[in-house]
């Protein structure tokens, strides 16, 4: 029985030799490549994105000047006043026309009614409306003379209003109010606010 062993002994070197081959042949797993690790991307980083740019703003009403000399009309292109400066800035973002050193007339039907000379005149494109400051005087064609520290015209009611301590001279009459308006030939005239009226000899 000395054989047995030895049987046994080749039975497993021939199952070694047949599963050795079975592993050689048996196909690789897949190898899945771990995902690249993620980097912050290289270079200057990217410009910024330029902001919208506003909407354009609507082109300004048109006004006449002709050598150093504005004029304003009414709706209907009838001459409503006019001024004389040496200098003129326009500001766009208020909508309005600064003068500097004004002299001018008021008219009425194209008729010149008032004389006018001040500091300083601001025309409101909006609302057409013109306001003098800075020792405004003004006078008429017969002669009667107002003084005032701010004269507004009005486009819209075609009236002026003079305010903060007015003076109207005329002949046998001095008027002092806080406030007058009036039509623009000044005689049709409210006074109000601290009105003295002094009367002098004929």
């Amino acid at each position: 029985m000395r054989w047995f062993p030895l049987v046994w002994l080749v039975v497993g070197i021939v199952i070694g030799v047949a599963a050795f081959r079975i592993w050689q042949g048996a196909p690789a797993a897949d190898v899945v490549p771990p995902p690249p690790a993620t980097r912050p991307p290289s270079g200057p980083p990217a410009p910024a994105v330029p902001p919208t740019e506003p909407a354009e703003a609507p082109p300004l009403p048109q006004i006449t000047l002709e050598q150093g000399k504005l004029t304003g009309t009414d709706e209907t292109g009838q001459r409503q006043w006019e001024l004389a400066t040496g200098s003129l800035s326009v500001q766009e973002a208020q909508q309005r026309v600064v003068l500097g050193r004004v002299t001018g007339r008021f008219f009425k039907q194209g008729v010149p009614q008032v004389t006018v000379a001040a500091a300083r005149a601001v025309y409101f494109l909006t609302s057409k409306d013109l306001e003098l400051t800075g020792g405004v005087t003004a006078q008429t064609t017969d002669g009667r003379t107002l003084r005032a520290p701010r004269v507004r015209w009005e486009a819209g009611r075609k009236r002026l209003v003079a305010s903060g301590g007015v003076v109207l001279t005329q002949r046998g009459m001095v008027i002092r109010a806080d406030q007058v308006i009036s039509n623009i030939d000044l005689k049709n005239t409210t006074f109000s606010g601290n009105v003295v009226v002094t009367v002098s000899g004929p």
